[in-house]
This record gives structure tokens, C-alpha cells and sequence, in this order.
């Protein structure tokens, strides 16, 4: 065999290596362009500073104002409730915030305390594992809480609700 037979040896690793690079590159740089733009002002300025919190013994409420929005939230109290199972070994615990409209409702909140956790004990108790498992289930329970307690509130004073903890086991 004679030198001119012999196979040119593949440069991949280089190759490899120059596209990651160039992939990383483009990635960072999208990156800091966003955070130059303001897109992730938001989400950096809601880490970097802390929420005011105000929190009772009675049903551990929060409030929360932040200087771009009159965002108002409160913590409910956790809520464990033996899931509608066969054999009955599968159970929630589930720790909620909810968004509301004024500060007064934070308050009426803390008066109709029992009558939410009533209706969500009774919420939850109807419920599946297999219901809950899926995101679509995780979604169509925060709708039904929302609707259970604007309806014990007696009126949409509540807009959103947020899971703190979930478990389903």
C-alpha cells in the first residue's frame, strides 16, 4: 500500500465542538438581549426583592403589594382530604393563595374561614387520583376552587388561585 491509499481522517470533534460553542454563544447572547430589552425585568425584579408579608395565627394571611400592580394575595391554611379512592389509602394535601380584588375581602375571607374550608374538604373528598394526576385535572381543580369560593364570598371578589403545595398520593 502506498501512502496516497491511506483514508484522510475525519475532523468530527472539532466540528462538535465548534457547533456547541457557536450554540452557546447564540443562547447567551439571546439571553442578555432579552434582560437588555426588559423581558426578564420582571421576573428578576419579583426574585431579587422581598414581598411584604402580614401573617395572623388565625388562618396565616398575607398580603402582598408590589409597585407595579395592586396584587393582593392571601394563604389559606393547608387542606388535607382523603381522596374518592376504591380501598381509600390515597389522600390531598394541598396549600392555596388567592388573588383578590381589595384588602377588604382578605378580611372576609379570615370571617367565612369555615364555610371555604368546608367547601373545599368536600371539593377535594369528590375527587380522583386519576382526576388529579393529569395537568388538565391540576387546572379543572383550581377553576372549581376559584368557583367555591366566590360562591361562599357571594360574588367574584377572588381572581385567581395559586398552588403553593401539592400533594396526591
Amino acid at each position: 500500500m502506498s501512502q496516497t491509499d491511506e483514508i484522510p481522517r475525519k475532523k468530527k470533534g472539532k466540528k462538535k465542538w465548534i457547533f456547541l460553542l457557536l450554540l452557546l454563544l447564540i443562547i447567551g447572547g439571546g439571553g442578555f438581549g432579552a434582560y437588555k430589552l426588559g423581558f426578564l425585568d420582571g421576573v428578576l425584579g419579583a426574585v431579587s426583592s422581598a414581598p411584604e408579608q402580614e401573617t395572623t395565627a388565625e388562618g396565616s394571611t398575607t398580603t402582598i403589594e408590589t409597585p407595579t400592580s395592586n396584587l393582593r394575595t392571601a394563604s389559606l391554611a393547608p387542606f388535607v382530604a382523603n381522596l374518592a379512592d376504591p380501598l381509600g389509602n390515597r389522600y390531598i394535601r394541598m396549600t392555596l393563595e388567592v388573588e383578590v380584588l381589595s384588602p377588604e375581602v382578605i378580611n372576609e375571607l379570615k370571617v367565612q374561614n369555615p364555610r371555604i374550608r368546608d367547601a373545599m374538604i368536600m371539593l377535594l373528598s369528590s375527587k380522583t387520583y386519576t382526576e388529579l394526576s393529569t395537568q388538565a385535572g391540576k387546572l379543572r381543580l383550581k377553576n372549581e376552587i376559584l368557583d367555591r369560593i366566590n360562591q361562599v364570598l357571594g360574588g367574584p371578589k377572588v381572581t385567581r388561585v395559586f398552588f403553593t403545595e401539592l400533594v396526591v398520593q
